[in-house]
Formats: C-alpha cells, sequence, structure tokens
C-alpha cells in the first residue's frame, strides 16, 4: 500500500511521470525498502504511540528524501527529493492514519 499511496506523490514531485514512467516507481520502491521493513517490525512489535510513530515517519522522510538527493544530485536540486520525500510520507501517514481509525485500531 505504501508503493501505492508514495508512487504518485513521487512521480509528481520530481517529474517523468510522462516519461519513464518506471523511473519514479524504481525510486520509491528503493528507498521504502530501504526503510519499511525496519518501521513495520518496530511498529509491530512494539505498538508504539502515535507521537512515536508520527515521530519515525520524519526520520523515513529525511532519510529517503537523503537518499533520493543523493542518486538524483545530477536531475534534481536537493530540496525536490526531500519535498518529495516528506510529502509522500504525509500522505502514507495520513491514510495509515484514518485507516486505523476508520477500524477503530
Amino acid at each position: 500500500w505504501t508503493l501505492l499511496l508514495e508512487y504518485p506523490v513521487y512521480a509528481a514531485v520530481l517529474g517523468r511521470f510522462r516519461q519513464r514512467w518506471w523511473e519514479p516507481l524504481a525510486w520509491t520502491f528503493a528507498v521504502d525498502v530501504a526503510t519499511h521493513p525496519l518501521f513495520s517490525w518496530w511498529v509491530i512489535v512494539h505498538s508504539p504511540p502515535p507521537s512515536s510513530v508520527l515521530a519515525a515517519e520524519l526520520v523515513i522522510a529525511c532519510t529517503e528524501g537523503a537518499i533520493l538527493a543523493f542518486w538524483l544530485r545530477r536531475r534534481f536540486a536537493p530540496y525536490r527529493a526531500f519535498l518529495a520525500s516528506f510529502l509522500a510520507n504525509a500522505v502514507s501517514y495520513l491514510v495509515g492514519g484514518a485507516l486505523f481509525s476508520a477500524l477503530g485500531e
């Protein structure tokens, strides 16, 4: 679900949506694989409070932004990588929060 939610954001902010559609998808997959398995394990094992999950999401957004800024340094200014990362993770966090609220979690 994270990929489905974050891909359009990364594609829109980083461009290339019409050309090489698979590039933003590959970037989204790569940064999610780098950050979300540990995050998912932590959430499942420790059931942290919402404030801790929000703090972890901010760390994830910074990490993903740094990875993208490094990988894409020849194509984009670093602020675009961080902007894309923060927006993508905000969408993911907000949709996840809405789903948990709707399910009564």
